[in-house]
């Protein structure tokens, strides 16, 4: 087992390589946390691209809370 590391995403401990957030592009968080920030990215992208009035409305409330989450955790809001 490697070195532990602390997500700054999850607050879980790791031992896999890391991944880069997608948020800041600085921040080590670990590979869960890339996938789930991967997964919500490209959700994004194709709901705007393709989505029906109804997911665009929810959309909006989803990135908004995204946001918020992100600037608790890196800016410490």
């Amino acid at each position: 087992m490697g070195h532990l590391k602390r997500c700054l995403r999850c607050d879980r401990l790791y031992s896999e390589r890391p991944s880069i957030s997608r948020r800041d592009n600085r921040a080590m968080i670990c590979p869960g946390c890339g996938v789930a920030e991967a997964l919500f990215d490209i959700t994004v992208f194709f709901i705007q691209r393709e989505g029906k009035e109804r997911e665009k409305r929810a959309l909006k409330f989803l990135i908004e809370a995204e946001r918020a989450w992100v600037n608790f955790i890196y800016v410490g809001s």
